[in-house]
């Protein structure tokens, strides 16, 4: 009788300690990514018009190029420096002058990808907007698509 008594406690004893086991696992796996957010994304920086900093544009060299780990953007109405979550590359041409304009920095906000006509520094420009979330990711002269650009789009092909 004391024997099925006895696997039964060693079987919640191997349950709690796996219990426990995963539950580090999680809270160490939020607390190193809360850690990361705290730190910022690390992002290429880089701006040329026209080729005045030929690395900057495509085909890209990071050698020649800044890198700046845990990038701190100023927020606008807000004083300090705060941790960018986004990397950035804008590559567009200028509807006035004619002219090609590649920056490469760091952002808080996502401005998803968007290729077509925008607005930058008082400018019209047509071209791409392109952000990404994983260090160094605005290197890629490649146009990345988001995953729901990826799930979405076979669903709509699909329908047609």
């Amino acid at each position: 009788m004391g024997l099925p008594r006895l696997n039964y406690l060693n079987n919640v004893y191997n349950w709690s300690n796996y219990a426990i086991t995963i539950s580090i696992i999680i809270i160490s796996t939020i607390f190193l990514n809360q850690l990361q957010l705290a730190y910022g994304i690390s992002c290429f920086s880089c701006s040329s018009r026209n080729l005045t900093h030929s690395p900057c544009h495509d085909p890209f060299h990071p050698a020649n190029v800044t890198y700046i780990q845990h990038c701190k953007i100023g927020k606008e109405r807000h004083i300090g420096q705060f941790p960018a979550s986004f990397c950035v590359k804008v590559k567009g041409r200028s509807g006035a002058t004619n002219e090609e304009l590649v920056i490469r920095t760091c952002s808080i906000e996502n401005m998803d990808n968007q290729c077509g006509t925008f607005k930058f520094n008082r400018e019209t420009l047509a071209g791409c907007i392109l952000t990404c979330s994983t260090d160094g990711c605005n290197n890629s002269s490649n146009l990345k698509l988001s995953f729901w650009t990826i799930t979405i789009l076979p669903i709509l092909w699909s329908l047609t």
